[in-house]
């Protein structure tokens, strides 16, 4: 096993220098700090503070790792995790890595030195070697964005099903051109949401295009954009299927300026507040979103009382909340 004096020879610095990098000092300077990260990193040395944690028994918080706050769907999700681990005696510690892996990886820093207990990873950038050698070690649980492969609990919503039930609502309505807003991230939920919009077209006897398929950030004004490409092409679709709420809200706020909201439907995912009372009200897929936050603390629970516990996968209810912002084909 490798100890910290290792650490000391192979970087060529003291103990205390390397120990003051792992406490995060600010008295080190920033090259001294990236070399000892560096080794750290390449001889997967974990610090640990079994003595502390021994005088001061657990720390008692969750760490729960976010990619972004734009997307207000996480404000439900943080509830329910927070009144979860709270029932339990726990304190929920929220980090947001902005979807960069060196931030990521500095939170995930807290549980291999135990600062937290444990760890609630939603959307991630790990990928599922990374995850099993840290679940492996350490109490871990996944929300949301699923990584196939990855040997933990995680609870999520069926993506595949919710898209393509979504897609059939405008199919019903007669739209035959319907194009779709997806995210650049998000690789689980944009694969799955994708395959549920191409499956309800082609089950339909509807050419699928992936050309129809238009990436933008999980935001309004990613889906501004977005329906600024569309509708601005040669044969512009009559209906789109935004991957989230923000994206669909940013698309019927370009439609609305430019004369559009009437002819085209939109369909949303997620179900966050805003879309109930922007504009006719956005019609979307309702994720259970409380019950995901609650639920991924309650698989952190079991896993922080024994690690060996078995992995769970929880699949939630969803439902189709159909409101003003889809409406029949004018075009027929």
């Amino acid at each position: 096993m490798v100890s910290i004096k290792d650490i000391a020879a192979l970087t060529g610095y003291s103990v205390a220098t390397v120990s003051r990098v792992i406490n995060q000092s600010p008295k080190v300077s920033e090259e001294t700090r990236r070399r000892v990260e560096e080794v750290i990193r390449s001889t997967d040395y974990h610090p640990n503070f079994i003595g502390r944690n021994l005088r001061s028994s657990a720390s008692m918080k969750i760490l729960m790792l976010l990619p972004t706050l734009d997307n207000t769907f996480f404000s439900d999700v943080l509830r329910g995790a927070g009144d979860a681990a709270m029932a339990a005696g726990y304190q929920i510690v929220v980090g947001v890595t902005n979807k960069k892996a060196e931030v990521e990886e500095s939170y995930i820093s807290m549980l291999r030195s135990c600062q937290v207990d444990g760890m609630v990873l939603t959307n991630t950038i790990l990928d599922k070697f990374d995850l099993n050698r840290l679940a492996g070690s350490y109490p871990v649980s996944l929300l949301s964005d699923i990584v196939e492969g990855a040997d933990l609990s995680c609870v999520t919503i069926d993506n595949v099903a919710a898209a393509k039930e979504a897609t059939e609502h405008l199919i019903s309505l007669g739209h035959r051109r319907i194009s779709m807003v997806n995210g650049y991230y998000y690789r689980s939920l944009s694969i799955d949401r994708e395959n549920g919009y191409r499956m309800a077209l082609e089950q339909a006897g509807l050419t699928y295009d992936p050309t129809q398929i238009v990436r933008a950030d999980y935001n309004f004004k990613g889906g501004y954009s977005a329906a600024k490409k569309l509708m601005t092409r040669k044969d512009p679709p009559s209906a789109i299927f935004c991957s989230a709420d923000s994206m669909a809200i940013g698309a019927v706020r370009y439609l609305m300026d430019h004369g559009l909201d009437k002819q085209v439907s939109v369909m949303g995912f997620d179900n966050v507040q805003e879309s109930e009372y922007f504009f006719n009200g956005i019609s979307t897929v309702n994720q259970p979103k409380y019950e995901l936050g609650q639920q991924s603390v309650q698989l952190l629970l079991e896993k922080i009382q024994d690690i060996h516990a078995p992995n769970r996968r929880l699949i939630l209810p969803h439902e189709l909340v159909i409101r003003g912002s889809s409406h029949p084909c004018l075009g027929g």
